[in-house]
């Protein structure tokens, strides 16, 4: 049952709070010569410096553990979030603009300076600054927060999972979904076949944090709708932002996907990557 299913889940379910920037470089020109900065997010259309300053675009996720040592499968889009967007292309256009008229600027000048040349050498690359987790039912804040790191994960949009790793470990209290408990098979995504999914919808938007009871998940059953392509099928359980890197059951108590997308103006249709793919992720993690 959809019961069953919570109670033996519901402590190897965690909720994720992450940070990123845009880290840039153009060869080896100091970039501050130009008055341009290093290290950006972008923030209210604004390229925002935050080289000297605990500024990040931050955000929330869910993730779930698979392992005794504290490894824990989440989206893509939570470890590098700015592979689904077009934001690193924005800054980069900006920067070399901005270096293309200083090079034309200062070309009668100084023309041994080879400006120009530092153009065609723009690169943005996008950071963590930092992530990590807070398990089911614990206070939302820096007593209970457990750094993690990124172990695996790849740079192809459509395999949206990622693994993980808790630096302390396997929380006390908390459990895992074994591989074993993994279904990779097509026929368990058939439509109409029932699931389970709980996760942490809005991130903490959705919680009260003056409960004594900490932060809960949310579990909510439902039915597959679409048929599986080559990375992902559909379900009607209705979910939210922040609840991406949900583990998705079936009627088994086995693994089955992990939520990933959805209409955020509309409830009941939603997205789900393989299970297969997060199960490749642990088998190559050799844990």
């Amino acid at each position: 049952t959809d019961n069953q299913i919570y109670d033996r889940y519901k402590s190897a379910t965690v909720l994720l709070f992450a940070g990123y920037y845009y880290n840039v470089t153009a060869g080896d020109l100091n970039l501050k010569l130009f008055d341009l900065p290093s290290q950006v997010m972008v923030k209210d259309g604004k390229i925002v410096d935050v080289s000297e300053s605990n500024e990040a675009a931050m955000y929330f996720g869910t993730g779930f553990f698979v392992s005794a040592n504290g490894n824990l499968i989440t989206n893509l889009h939570i470890a590098k979030p700015w592979l689904f967007d077009n934001t690193a292309d924005v800054i980069e256009k900006y920067y070399k603009q901005k270096l293309q008229v200083a090079a034309n600027t200062l070309a009668l000048e100084y023309p041994e300076l080879p400006l120009g040349a530092y153009v065609s050498e723009v690169k943005v690359e996008g950071m963590l600054k930092f992530i990590g987790l807070i398990p089911n039912g614990e206070e939302f804040d820096e007593d209970n927060f457990i750094k993690c790191k990124v172990l695996s994960a790849g740079d192809d949009p459509n395999i949206d999972v990622a693994l993980i790793h808790s630096v302390k470990g396997l929380p006390q209290g908390c459990s895992y979904v074994n591989a074993d408990s993994i279904n990779i098979d097509d026929k368990a995504l058939s439509v109409g076949n029932h699931i389970y999914t709980m996760g942490f919808p809005a991130g903490t938007g959705l919680q009260d944090l003056n409960s004594n009871k900490g932060i809960l998940l949310y579990g909510r059953g439902g039915s597959i709708i679409q048929e599986s392509t080559s990375y992902s099928f559909g379900f009607d359980a209705a979910s939210y932002g922040g609840a991406s890197g949900s583990p998705i059951f079936n009627d088994h108590g086995e693994l089955v996907g992990v939520l990933n997308a959805g209409f955020s103006k509309t409830q009941g249709f939603n997205f789900g990557i393989k299970a297969k793919y997060a199960k490749e992720l642990i088998d190559n993690s050799g844990k």
